[in-house]
């Protein structure tokens, strides 16, 4: 039986054998191995396959940059006890992985400008942020305590309730409750 860590291994380079195949094709059906210089999206035609293929790589180049950060989270953790990196700081590293391929591909699929594209969401991101303000500053705490090993999963508190002293067990953490 093959350890995690071989299988995860495996389905890294599964998916790297996967992003070179799909560069071939590109390159067969394009001319070049990068789907999105031939390609220039818009709202008024229907996709073509050249589109969805250029489409494709970003999706893959996604998916593969996160389970390469994943993989490479887990490694670390299992090879040091003290200082591992919480749960909360893998799913912010892959939105924000996604969101950067998100970005790109919209960039050079829809022939956009970064500069232009910047200073039109500047606004829309400050009007994101001051309503979802609770919610960022619940994740940010998170991250906080997580990473500053405030509180960690295994430690014992004491706390009191009822005008008695509990002692109670971490058992897990999530976003913005801690289970004992």
């Amino acid at each position: 039986m093959k350890t995690f860590s071989s299988k995860s291994k495996t389905v890294i380079w599964l998916l790297i054998g996967l992003n070179i195949a799909l560069a071939i094709w590109v390159n067969n059906a394009l001319g070049t191995p990068w789907g999105w210089i031939p390609t220039h999206l818009s709202l008024e035609k229907l996709p073509e396959l050249v589109d969805l293929l250029a489409a494709s790589q970003f999706l893959l180049l996604g998916f593969t940059l996160d389970q390469l950060f994943r993989f490479s989270i887990k490694r670390f953790n299992v090879r040091k006890k003290q200082g591992q990196i919480p749960v909360i700081v893998v799913e912010a590293g892959s939105i924000l992985i996604y969101a950067l391929i998100g970005l790109l591909g919209f960039i050079l699929l829809f022939d956009q400008s970064i500069s232009t594209l910047l200073a039109a969401s500047g606004a829309l991101g400050l009007a994101i942020g001051y309503a979802f303000r609770d919610m960022i500053v619940d994740v940010i705490a998170s991250i906080t305590l997580q990473t500053g090993h405030l509180v960690a999963i295994g430690d014992v508190i004491e706390y009191p309730e009822n005008s008695a002293t509990l002692i109670a067990r971490v058992i897990e953490m999530d976003r913005r409750y801690v289970t004992l």
